[in-house]
């Protein structure tokens, strides 16, 4: 029996390259491991997973499953046409009384840099009426937005457009 060459043990040269070729790929891996902290989704487009992760990020986990729904709901799945020019992920237009994200106007509705500002649009909304706190349920959470005049339509409709996302969404 040979003994073998000590160097082919520990790895010699081919190790050291092995390493140097993997050093810009950290960067990757380590964004990598924050999206795998981020809650688990069933189905979700990259908007969506974008919005849920960046609101988790900035402190809302306790909302961010609910706002990432309204988010779907209020831009018909991230697809409409105020979403895709304004930024606009809620719908908002342009407040006359409280501090904005928004850069400008356009057919009514608030214009954001991106949709980033269009959530902190949101929760700067959210905060101002002091909503800003975990909920149940989505229904409480469309009660207590619905009661500040957020949105015209009916409770029970918002209501069931955001439970077919979260449902789409989180399995829930």
């Amino acid at each position: 029996m040979r003994a073998r060459n000590k160097k082919s043990l520990i790895g010699g040269r081919g190790a050291w390259l092995g390493f140097l070729l993997l050093l810009p790929l950290l960067p990757l891996l380590w964004q990598l491991s924050k999206v795998s902290r981020r809650k688990k989704m069933n189905t979700i487009n990259d908007i969506g997973l974008t919005v849920n992760g960046f609101l988790i990020d900035q402190g809302y986990g306790f909302l961010s499953n609910i706002i990432t729904c309204q988010a779907a709901h209020e831009t018909a799945n991230f697809t409409s046409h105020i979403f895709k020019a304004n930024n606009n992920l809620f719908g908002m237009r342009c407040p006359k009384i409280r501090i904005t994200h928004a850069v400008g106007e356009s057919q009514g509705y608030a214009i954001y840099a991106g949709y980033e500002d269009s959530i902190l649009d949101l929760l700067d909304w959210l905060h101002f009426h002091r909503l800003v706190r975990p909920y149940s349920s989505i229904d409480e959470y469309v009660k207590a937005i619905h009661e500040k005049h957020y949105f015209e339509d009916k409770p029970e409709n918002y209501i069931a457009g955001m439970k077919h996302f979260y449902k789409l969404y989180f399995g829930g």
